[in-house]
């Protein structure tokens, strides 16, 4: 899966490529839109052009670097997030982190760090994280992954390049949902414009519960008679009940 594959996002795949070609990285991005757009689906696919070893600036998914990125467990690429059953990224985990960047690459020619969501970094671990940006390991690449720079240090988000990503258009997200999750072409539509424009948040288990309510009171309705006025008002009834729930 290139970069071609990739859905949206033009702009800011194109600085990669460039960057990509020039071998003039950043020591540090930082990639920030709404959720469930994709940024961290292009981190990953920035990380796998760095290590792939079809060495063509860009990734083929298929060599042992790719799949090894794709299970999480390249020895150059570290994915930073809460440990298990915690909230916060603690300043120990980024610790760890500057501990493994300081080493130079197992096999290309980049040690990787994904940091997703940024703003978890609680003020310590911002803080040790910003003593790396200020004088990173040559071999190193962090990517900060955000809905904002709201929770971030600014001198943390001023040592950072930024990449700005968008919400998809309705259509396109339609188009993925139908071709490449087999969804009814109404049901990619409805969801598609539910999520404004976010791939993540159409397939999230919230919208799976919502399209499965909605196709229930479609039975409902279609299920109705002008005479069986009564039902209508019962199931008039139950859906304002439903909606103060939610």
């Amino acid at each position: 899966m290139p970069f071609t594959d990739i859905v949206g996002h033009q702009k800011p795949l194109e600085i990669l490529r460039q960057a990509l070609e020039k071998r003039r990285l950043p020591h540090a991005y930082l990639f920030l839109g709404p959720d469930g757009v994709g940024k961290r689906t292009v981190a990953l696919a920035l990380a796998k052009a760095i290590q792939c070893q079809a060495g063509s600036n860009d990734f083929c998914g298929k060599c042992a670097d790719c799949i090894r990125i794709a299970r999480g467990n390249h020895p150059d690429v570290r994915v930073l997030e809460p440990a298990a059953g915690k909230k916060e990224i603690s300043i120990l985990q980024v610790r760890e982190l500057e501990r493994e960047l300081s080493f130079r690459p197992f096999s290309g020619w980049k040690k990787i760090a994904l940091v997703d969501p940024a703003p978890l970094m609680n003020g310590s671990a911002q803080n040790a994280l910003l003593k790396t940006l200020e004088e990173p390991p040559q071999s190193s690449l962090i990517i900060l992954v955000s809905t904002s720079t709201g929770g971030l240090l600014p001198t943390l988000v001023s040592r950072c390049l930024r990449l700005s990503f968008t919400p998809l258009p309705v259509a396109l997200v339609a188009d993925l949902l139908a071709s490449r999750k087999g969804m009814e072409r109404g049901q990619a539509e409805f969801l598609a414009a539910l999520a404004m424009g976010s791939p993540g948040r159409a397939l999230s288990a919230e919208m799976e519960l919502l399209v499965e309510r909605r196709r229930v009171w479609l039975e409902k309705i279609c299920s109705l008679t002008p005479q069986n006025y009564k039902a209508a008002l019962a199931a008039a009834d139950e859906l304002a009940g439903s909606r103060e729930e939610s």
